[in-house]
């Protein structure tokens, strides 16, 4: 790699984190179901014989404007000194999504799974009943 290009991409690198407002282990949680989900979807279309990639780049996609929600959450975190965290319930947040979105992917892809961590997604998607 030249020098130019090492430096081109630190720079990127010193950018996008210091919009994210540094690195912390829930935004690399993130990252990781993030990219999770993205090989569990191509496991489910392809099982289903429906590889697309106009659904890939709209996945790709909604994973970018997943960041862009982070970035906004950490300059509101910063603008308003309050010390409320809301980067990282955000990311919290995104974090559970992309956790339901894997395991929903497995399914598709006929990857067995237990009977309650079902019955807890359709809970946590609005589908069931919760228990008292």
């Amino acid at each position: 790699m030249t020098v130019k290009l090492e430096h081109a991409l630190a720079t990127a690198l010193a950018i996008m984190l210091s919009l994210l407002g540094g690195w912390s282990p829930v935004l690399g949680a993130l990252l990781v179901l993030q990219s999770l989900d993205l090989l569990s979807g191509i496991a489910a279309a392809a099982s289903a014989g429906q590889m697309s990639s106009k659904i890939g780049w709209r996945g790709l996609a909604k994973k970018l404007g997943t960041w862009i929600g982070i970035a906004l959450l950490s300059q509101v975190d910063a603008l308003t000194g309050a010390g409320l965290h809301l980067r990282d319930a955000g990311a919290m947040w995104y974090c559970a999504i992309e956790a339901i979105s894997v395991t929903e992917n497995l399914g598709e892809a006929g990857v067995p799974l237990p009977e309650v961590l079902m019955d807890a997604i359709a809970v946590l998607k609005g589908k069931g009943e919760r228990s008292k």
